[in-house]
Order: C-alpha cells, then structure tokens, then sequence
C-alpha cells in the first residue's frame, strides 16, 4: 500500500532519530560500556529490540546503565621457582590456582 506524503514523513523521521539514537549510543566510551554494547547486540541476535528509540532515551540509558559486578576474583594462582642448587643444576616449580591444587615439578 502507498503512504501519504504525511505518513512518509513520520517514517523518516522515526527512523533518522533511531539511527542518531543508535549512533550515540554506539559511539559512547567503549571501554566503559563494553558489556552493554555486547548484551543489547546479543539481545537483537535472539529478536529483542532493546536498542533505543531516541537519543534522549540512549543517554538515559547510558547515565543509569550500571556495569555488573567484576567477575574477577582475587587469586593465589601463579608459579613460583625455587632454587635447590647451583644456576645450572636444579629448580622446584610451583604452580597452583583457585582450585585448590598445587603441583610441584623438578626442572633440570
């Protein structure tokens, strides 16, 4: 069916305020809003609309955005060498993680 002069017009600028809306948003500090880029792209992928109509509701969206929480743990994982003899001789090396497991091998 053909549209209106009118109605096309409406259609325009619905989506000229979109695409600014998405722009800005997109173009926000990427380091920062990583995870909300990710999430709302994710979101298109199973046919979620979540993107932002206007570009007063992405920056809405921005300045309440909060980032989860760090799912980073402190950990005692790493290696550790000790020496037991000479440079050239022998070396004990530890390693071990967040598991709970250590394991000690003898390098030569």
């Amino acid at each position: 069916r053909d549209l209106t002069a009118e109605q096309q017009e409406i259609c325009i600028s619905r989506a000229r305020e979109r695409s600014l809306a998405t722009t800005f948003l997109m173009g926000s500090d990427r380091h920062r809003y990583h995870e909300l880029h990710r999430d709302i792209k994710n979101e298109m992928v199973k046919k979620q609309d979540n993107y932002p109509k206007t570009v007063t509701a992405a920056l809405n969206l921005l300045n309440n955005w909060t980032p989860p929480a760090s799912r980073n743990t402190p950990s005692d994982e790493g290696v550790q060498f000790t020496q037991l003899g000479k440079e050239t001789e022998t070396a004990l090396v530890t390693s071990g993680g967040n598991d709970g497991k250590r394991s000690q091998v003898k390098c030569y």
